[in-house]
């Protein structure tokens, strides 16, 4: 799954586009859950074109149907090597809780470099946030609250973004 990331992040990176890995493969980062099916990433709404120019060289999915309760801006389902990755520009949930607009614009993810490619990790506490307002992700909220917590039992301080 590294190298579908690599291979991403490479063709995101050259097109200079504001992107950032959430969902379960975020989890996966922060040893939260050991494994991850496929690769969410979260992209500025300001580079969909450009997105979509640096992506063309990838399998896309020939039609996307929103998940019930999704209503993104836009969203766009690849596969590279096998894994699936999903692609979403304005991410928005809509549950009996209320509507939630991922902040994503407002954003600095977090940058770590893998094989001299740069990597960008969206914010865990907004992605609790964004897991709260899901039907069914109820498990996977009180997986990063008790990651939370014994962060915070530790002492050490959580730094997701630069």
């Amino acid at each position: 799954m590294e190298e579908v990331l690599l291979k991403l992040a490479r063709a995101l990176n050259k097109a200079d586009v504001k992107w950032a890995v959430g969902a379960s493969m975020l989890l996966k980062y922060y040893k939260i859950v050991e494994t991850a099916r496929d690769i969410d990433i979260l992209v500025s709404t300001e580079d969909i074109e450009k997105c979509l120019t640096a992506l063309s060289e990838f399998e896309r999915a020939a039609k996307v149907h929103s998940k019930a309760g999704f209503s993104s801006v836009h969203f766009e389902k690849y596969c590279i090597d096998g894994v699936g990755i999903d692609v979403m520009f304005g991410l928005t949930i809509s549950s009996d809780k209320g509507k939630y607009s991922y902040p994503f614009e407002n954003e600095t993810p977090l940058e770590i470099e893998v094989k001299g490619e740069k990597f960008y990790y969206a914010s865990l506490q907004e992605w609790c946030t964004a897991y709260s307002y899901m039907i069914g992700r109820e498990k996977k909220v009180e997986l990063i609250e008790a990651y939370f917590q014994t962060v915070s039992r530790r002492g050490e301080r959580i730094t997701m973004q630069k």
